[in-house]
């Protein structure tokens, strides 16, 4: 497969941010996070209509005029972080690559490798490159032969959740295929809910993962603030809540059980709690705490959920996606060796788990008995 980029530029928003809104202030949320890409997403669509060359012009110039369209409301993905907790709303604009796939989208779906689906993301997840971009955004539209088209998408997880993320994504495809009913302005209150501590230094996420015996579970906290934040409230809205396990020969069920109950710790008192003064003592401590108590011999095993936010959502008008997966397959981006980000598959009755673990240990897993009675080792997306 031959992956080759056609053009590069910069979408910047149809007009300009109004002056009082040039400086975007982050939430402590945000302040916590590194500016570190989240896990890339990428989104399949077969070629429903024509493929002839002027329809492919027309589809190419119709999602960067939507995606300049969309980042009015967005303001702040065309911005910059200047400050570790502002953004200075300046339009310079989001990265977007395109891309000729010089196969049919139905061969690359047969059996697509992780190495595959890299190439069509505007970096690859583990480049030097990648680490020294200041974009925001940053997105790859890929055309195949038959006139299929894949959207690789990054963002910086300084800036925006999952959630927020999905949120940017299913408004830019709801603009492209005209339907304002579908198109959304986001809050822009978390800052003055959760103010940031001009005091505090980022913070990379992996300082939290060095040698703990610990599950992290994606808690969102829209819905358990008081009261509720507006579904599109923009930014890092969540908090990693924490399970410290001794024993891991525990039976499924009371794993889950315990995996629960630490999420439903994560409640209104609890939000309401990190509001006040002692906030940072509040939202790092427990976790410096346990980095301390369990300082050898440890395993960290990441864990979160994309489950029912959307993903299948972004109909671009060529109707829902085929297939959407994660770019970043078998890359550590937080380097514990251990990760699991779960998914909607496109049916809405099943999951699909992406799962990094250690070399060592992704031979023992892919064997597990109790794992194969219940699901299906890299299936083929058409198969799903």
């Amino acid at each position: 497969m031959d992956v080759k980029i056609i053009s590069r530029e910069e979408i910047k928003p149809e007009s300009p941010t109004p002056e009082h809104l040039r400086i975007h202030r982050l939430s402590i949320f945000d302040q916590l996070i590194g500016h570190i890409y989240s896990s890339p997403l990428v989104f399949f669509y077969p070629n429903k209509q024509s493929s002839n060359l002027t329809d492919v012009i027309s589809e190419r110039q119709r999602l960067k005029r939507s995606l300049s369209e969309t980042l009015v409301p967005f303001y702040p993905l065309a911005g910059r972080i200047k400050v570790d907790f502002e953004i200075q709303c300046n339009d310079e604009g989001v990265y977007y690559a395109e891309a000729r796939v010089n196969i049919q989208l139905s061969e690359f779906l047969k059996q697509p490798t992780n190495q595959m689906i890299h190439q069509l993301l505007p970096f690859h997840p583990n480049s030097e490159e990648l680490l020294s971009k200041t974009h925001l955004v940053m997105i790859q539209t890929n055309i195949f032969d038959c006139g299929g088209i894949a959207i690789g998408l990054y963002a910086s997880h300084k800036v925006v959740d999952g959630l927020s993320r999905l949120t940017f994504l299913n408004s830019w495809a709801a603009r492209a295929r005209n339907e304002s009913s579908k198109q959304v302005n986001p809050s822009f209150i978390s800052s003055s809910v959760f103010p940031p501590d001009p005091s505090l230094s980022t913070y990379s996420r992996s300082n939290f993962h060095n040698q703990t015996k610990e599950k992290h579970n994606f808690v969102t906290s829209r819905s358990r603030s008081s009261p509720p934040l507006p579904p599109h409230s923009f930014g890092n809205i969540f908090y990693k809540t924490t399970l410290f396990v001794d024993d891991f020969n525990l039976e499924v069920p009371l794993l889950v059980h315990q995996i629960s109950d630490a999420i439903a710790s994560i409640d209104g008192d609890f939000v309401e709690g990190i509001k006040g003064d002692d906030r940072l003592l509040k939202l790092i401590g427990p976790k410096k705490h346990l980095r301390e108590k369990n300082s050898h011999n440890a395993e960290s095993f990441p864990l979160s959920s994309v489950c029912r936010s959307g993903l299948y959502e972004a109909d671009f008008g060529w109707r829902k996606p085929i297939w959407a997966c994660l770019g970043s397959g078998d890359t550590d981006p937080y380097g514990v060796g251990n990760l699991v980000i779960l998914m909607d598959t496109r049916s809405g009755d099943e999951i699909e788990a992406w799962v990094t673990i250690k070399e060592e240990l992704m031979a023992i897993f892919e064997k597990n008995q109790e794992l194969l009675a219940f699901a299906s080792l890299n299936p083929s997306p058409l198969e799903i």
